[in-house]
């Protein structure tokens, strides 16, 4: 402790910068004569003031009774030492107490007996009450340090132990003089020793704070994880005086954090077991798919073919409820087809490994209206268009999305109403592509928009459409499966992109397409 004490004495008085040289005084002690002759200051500290020569009992008056065996050992003891040393209280005449420092050097005579001494004398009151306040300071540390539950600990500027608090004591059952002996390092366990080390030796080197997270042994021999960190304790010149450290229980933490990765592996596990199970019935709806494209097609196919025929051959003669059963039969027919086919396209986006590359969505819109020529024109529909971006893409699923779209628009018109159909583009603001949780801030995006002016549905259903086989309108007017919308929030997000619409009934709609302009493979595969 006395250690712990000196470092923090030298710290301080680094940073008070008391400068002693001004109460410093010097004197000549005739021992023939027993004489003093002192320079001024050496009169203003006893109080002597204008006094030249004084009296060698004048001088003892002074001392204060406590402190003359002081004295009169350190003159005893002088002589074979050949210099005069001590530290006593002197009292002044308006009963003031000043602590002051002699130093003197004896001259002998050629006999070799003691003739005169020169002194200096230093009043050191001050420095005495600073050493006395930073002992009463260290006595509170101790006092505080030692009612902390946190170990604390600390060092020599060179990194050797030299204080612990109780804590330490409780902990590791050791005793101080063990701890020092060894360090704190004889606490550490053998495959944390050597990084901890490391670490430690590092931080004397460059001054810079230590921290690390260890195992440390208990009483009972048990390790438990700390967290241990050493903070420098500097001197006004940057130099290191000494280092104060902690060591932290973190055992609680440390459990909490397995028991948690261990949750995540056993999640984890749980994921790659049913990821396997989704692969396997992806891969036999795909199987499904196939099978409905060319088995169950090519009987719905004869139906309908067979069903015209009779309708075609037997039409005058057959009694009017057989034809609307016959009609109904073709209708439902032709309907399933529809729907099959619209599930193959669904099957094929959804399980699509086809490569992303630069897509000139003017090329894909032409081809797309190109398709839609007759029915506009039977519908008398005008559809309106500006400049499309280029962007990385899935050509075939862009073509099949605008497909979906414009059929929609062009499928769901007013009847007193030629449709009317504007697609149009836009780079999409950062502040905007921020309302989408599912985008990417390092991604920048573009919006296309298709609005139409045809039916219309309430609001309230705008997420319910892009669900599969969700239809809003069952009147046999519009035909539909369900499938086109959903289709298309398939195909907007395997391009990690966004799909939104707004609308009202018999005042159209408007569908947003938010897509990146470069496609990131990583992220395909979150």
């Amino acid at each position: 402790m006395y250690r712990l004490h000196n470092e923090i004495t030298m710290n301080t008085m680094d940073t008070v910068q008391f400068d002693f040289t001004q109460v410093k005084g010097t004197f000549d002690w005739n021992l023939i004569t027993h004489e003093f002759t002192g320079s001024p200051r050496f009169n203003r500290i006893f109080g002597f003031y204008s006094a030249s020569k004084i009296a060698y009992a004048d001088f003892v008056k002074t001392l204060h009774p406590e402190d003359k065996p002081i004295w009169d050992y350190a003159i005893k003891n002088s002589y074979p030492r050949e210099s005069l040393r001590c530290e006593v209280r002197i009292l002044l005449k308006d009963k003031s107490v000043r602590w002051i420092r002699l130093f003197g050097k004896i001259s002998y005579n050629e006999g070799r007996f003691p003739v005169r001494v020169h002194c200096t004398v230093q009043d050191i009151t001050e420095l005495k009450a600073l050493f006395n306040e930073l002992k009463e300071s260290e006595q509170k540390f101790r006092i505080l340090a030692d009612s902390m539950p946190q170990q604390i600990w600390t060092c020599d500027a060179k990194g050797h132990f030299n204080y612990c608090n109780q804590a330490v004591f409780n902990f590791s059952g050791l005793t101080f003089d063990e701890l020092k002996e060894e360090g704190w390092t004889s606490m550490v366990h053998p495959e944390d020793i050597g990084e901890s080390s490391r670490i430690w030796t590092e931080s004397i080197a460059s001054g810079k704070e230590f921290v690390i997270q260890h195992r440390l042994r208990n009483l009972v021999g048990e390790y438990r994880w700390h967290q241990s960190r050493a903070i420098p304790q500097k001197n006004s010149q940057g130099k290191i005086q000494m280092w104060v450290g902690t060591m932290t229980d973190i055992q609680g933490q440390k459990n909490s954090v397995q028991e948690l990765e261990k949750k995540v592996r056993q999640r984890t596990k749980s994921l790659i077991k049913e990821n396997v199970s989704l692969a396997r019935t992806n891969e036999e709806l795909q199987k499904f798919a196939y099978i409905a494209s060319h088995d169950l097609q090519e009987p719905l196919r004869k139906i309908i073919t067979f069903s015209n025929r009779i309708q075609q051959k037997y039409h005058d003669d057959m009694p009017e409820g057989s034809k609307a059963y016959l009609e109904k039969i073709i209708s439902s027919s032709q309907r399933m087809t529809r729907l099959i086919e619209d599930l193959l396209n669904f099957s094929v986006v959804a399980g699509s490994d086809e490569q992303y590359v630069p897509t000139n969505l003017n090329d894909v819109l032409a081809l797309v209206l190109t398709d839609f020529e007759e029915l506009a024109r039977e519908k008398g529909a005008k559809i309106l268009h500006g400049e499309l971006p280029e962007i990385v893409a899935n050509r075939l699923q862009m073509s099949q999305l605008l497909q979906n779209l414009i059929g929609n628009a062009l499928k769901f018109s007013k009847e007193d109403t030629p449709p009317l159909i504007e697609i149009y583009s836009r780079k999409l603001s950062p502040g905007k592509a921020a309302e989408y949780p599912e985008l990417h801030d390092d991604t920048s995006y573009i919006e296309i928009s298709v609005k139409d002016n045809g039916i219309g549905f309430d609001q309230q259903y705008a997420s319910k459409i892009f669900m599969i086989f969700q239809r809003l309108n069952h009147d046999d007017k519009y035909k539909g499966t369900g499938i086109g919308l959903a289709l298309c929030k398939k195909i907007v997000d395997n391009h990690q992109g966004a799909i939104t619409v707004e609308s009202q009934p018999g005042k159209g709609s408007v569908f947003y397409i938010i897509l990146p302009e470069n496609q990131d493979i990583s992220h395909h595969d979150e």
